[in-house]
C-alpha cells in the first residue's frame, strides 16, 4: 500500500484513500420508504483485518407536517436509524460510520446519526452491531428516506456522501 511520512519525524503510515464521494443531492419521491444516495464498495477491498471503511453524509429535511425518518444500511443490514423524526419542523443530518474488517465474513460497525431541527432539537443515535457480509463480494452502503401519507418529493434529501478506506497499519 501507499506509504505516507507523518511531516518531518521519520514515522510513516498508510494513506487514507477516498474510495468514493457523492455531491449529487438525492431526495425522497412521495410516500413511503426511497433510497437516497446508494454507493457500492467493490469486492475485496478490505483484505486484512482492521482495514476500516469510515463512511460520512449529510442531508436535511423540510419544515413539513409529513413524518420523516432516515435509515442507514450497508449490505441491506440497517446499522441506524433516525427513528421518527419531529414534523412541523426542519432537519440538518448527519451520519458517521465504522465499517472494520473482523474476518473475511465478519465485522464490527459503529454508527452515528444526529440531527438539529430549526427549533433546536438535538438528537442522536447511536449503534454498535456485528454484521457478516462476504468481502469478496461487493457491498451495498446506502441511506433512505420514509416520508409520510402526505408527502411531496424532497421532504428528505441527502446532500453528500463519501466512503474512506482506512487501511490496517
Amino acid at each position: 500500500g501507499l506509504r505516507v511520512k507523518a511531516n518531518a519525524s521519520t514515522a510513516f503510515g498508510n494513506a487514507i484513500v477516498v474510495l468514493m464521494k457523492s455531491i449529487t443531492a438525492v431526495g425522497n419521491f412521495g410516500t413511503g420508504t426511497d433510497d437516497l444516495i446508494s454507493q457500492t464498495m467493490v469486492a475485496s477491498v478490505l483484505n486484512v483485518n482492521g482495514d476500516t471503511i469510515v463512511w460520512e453524509g449529510f442531508g436535511t429535511t423540510t419544515n413539513s407536517a409529513d413524518t420523516k425518518q432516515v435509515d442507514v444500511l450497508i449490505g441491506g443490514t440497517n446499522v441506524v436509524s433516525s427513528g421518527a423524526l419531529m414534523i412541523s419542523v426542519a432537519w440538518d443530518w448527519r451520519l458517521r460510520v465504522r465499517y472494520v474488517r473482523t474476518g473475511a465474513t465478519t465485522q464490527d460497525v459503529f454508527a452515528t446519526f444526529s440531527a438539529t431541527s430549526s427549533a433546536g432539537v438535538l438528537v442522536e443515535v447511536e449503534n454498535f452491531s456485528t454484521t457478516g457480509h462476504t468481502l469478496s463480494g461487493a457491498v451495498i452502503f446506502k441511506c433512505t428516506g420514509t416520508a409520510g401519507a402526505a408527502a411531496a418529493n424532497n421532504v428528505i434529501v441527502q446532500e453528500e456522501s463519501e466512503l474512506d478506506f482506512h487501511p490496517m497499519p
